[in-house]
């Protein structure tokens, strides 16, 4: 089984602790590639590559990461032969060991699976402006396998992929398009933290756990008037040190 996982990323002080964590269990899988996509601005070519960081010449906006994923995309389709390619983002923990054993149960093609959601309401800033994308069946943006085939599609099809809608959403309508047969709804594959994660309590739930593949660390409130990036580093370690220990 050879998977290629690209995590979207950009180049702040916090992703960049985000990413040194990541890469203490990344890069340790024989036939698992784990990159990074980030925007660069100021480079000559449409795409470099330094060290496992796939940099895209453009500008970090959100709707602009369908885009950078796309490229990312078409670079490491040619660099590597894989059977499933995995989309996820910087504050999210992987559990590489059962992401191998889930996709070595999965068929090889075509498939599309992960966290789902149905569309049914307005989110200007993610392009989401009328109902015309109502109903739309998506998987999350921290959580998005699909098998090869579908990849390629998407690169060699990049014209007929929407850039104007938040990314994960625009999968989907490709993808439902394309592949009307490939979605497999699977709720139990990620789990998203709310609030601070203690070893203490893990101990104690780890049989209840034991679907997880992907732990997205986001916190929707603000702890003590301090923005919640520090405590998901905070979560995102804890959960390496009890996932890799």
């Amino acid at each position: 089984m050879k998977l290629l996982i690209l995590a979207i990323y950009s180049d702040n002080d916090e992703y960049r602790v985000m990413r040194d964590i990541q890469r203490t269990y990344a890069h340790r899988f024989e036939n698992v590639h784990y990159y990074f996509t980030s925007f660069r601005e100021e480079q000559e070519n449409d795409v470099m590559i330094e060290d496992d960081i796939v940099y895209v010449k453009g500008k970090e906006e959100y709707l602009n990461i369908t885009y950078k994923t796309i490229k990312a995309f078409e670079f490491l389709l040619a660099k590597h032969s894989v059977d499933f390619v995995i989309r996820t983002n910087i504050s999210t923990i992987v559990d590489i060991p059962k992401l191998i054993l889930y996709c070595e149960r999965l068929d090889k093609t075509p498939i599309y699976t992960g966290y789902t959601q149905n569309l049914q309401w307005l989110d200007p800033p993610a392009g989401i402006r009328d109902h015309s994308l109502r109903g739309t069946i998506y998987v999350t943006g921290t959580n998005i396998i699909i098998s090869q085939d579908i990849a390629q599609c998407m690169v060699e099809n990049k014209e007929k992929i929407r850039y104007d809608v938040v990314d994960d959403v625009s999968f989907g309508v490709f993808i439902n398009k394309y592949f009307p047969g490939a979605h497999r709804r699977d709720q139990s594959i990620v789990l998203y933290s709310r609030g601070i994660i203690r070893p203490t309590i893990l101990a104690n739930i780890s049989d209840a756990m034991a679907s997880y593949v992907f732990y997205r660390n986001k916190m929707s409130e603000i702890i003590n008037r301090v923005k919640n990036r520090a405590y998901d580093i905070q979560n995102m370690r804890t959960l390496v040190s009890w996932i890799y220990s």
